[in-house]
């Protein structure tokens, strides 16, 4: 790049033509012409500009999209964490409403035992209507078998609240294999 200038120019007055600022740059007119207007740089004759002001235009320039960038990710920043305590907002609201699983077992196996309880104690009153009935049936062995269904439903009950998988279903036994 060759300037038509004396090397006794101090450096803050050197000009040099558009096409050398371009070459220089490497940047198209437009965009030079774009970044000078936008800083407010104006030429000293027609078609020349003093290098001083082009570097601090282009300078100044590139300190805008840095800080535009900047605010843009402090802006995303912001909305994030404004996301993520929205989210963990509507979480705990939901976790308040739920109970909690200990309390769900504990629930459930008084409730199973209140079952049993009941069971027994009508065993003999079904003993003797059967008898007195002339049933041949084996009542306590039939009470026996109820149990046995009962504590199954139960453990695929607590196996459910568990882990979310129902036991008794046919395509659950994939599903628990990839957990």
């Amino acid at each position: 790049m060759a300037t038509s200038q004396s090397p006794n120019i101090a450096p803050a007055e050197i000009t040099l033509s558009v096409p050398e600022l371009v070459e220089m740059v490497g940047r198209s007119r437009a965009w030079l012409f774009a970044v000078l207007k936008a800083q407010g740089v104006t030429s000293v004759d027609r078609g020349r500009y003093r290098l001083a002001d082009v570097m601090g235009a282009i300078t100044g320039h590139f300190e805008t999209l840095a800080r535009q960038q900047r605010d843009r990710l402090a802006a995303n920043s912001r909305m994030n964490d404004l996301r993520a305590a929205e989210i963990e907002q509507r979480i705990e609201a939901k976790m308040s409403g739920l109970i909690p699983m200990s309390d769900v077992v504990a629930e459930m196996n008084i409730f199973r035992d209140i079952v049993l309880q009941h069971m027994d104690l009508m065993e003999p009153d079904l003993v003797a209507a059967a008898v007195a009935g002339g049933s041949t049936a084996d009542v306590p062995a039939l009470l026996d078998q109820a149990r046995g269904r009962i504590l199954a439903a139960f453990g695929h009950a607590l196996e459910l609240a568990r882990t979310g998988v129902d036991p008794t279903d046919p395509d659950a036994a994939p599903r628990r294999a990839h957990k």
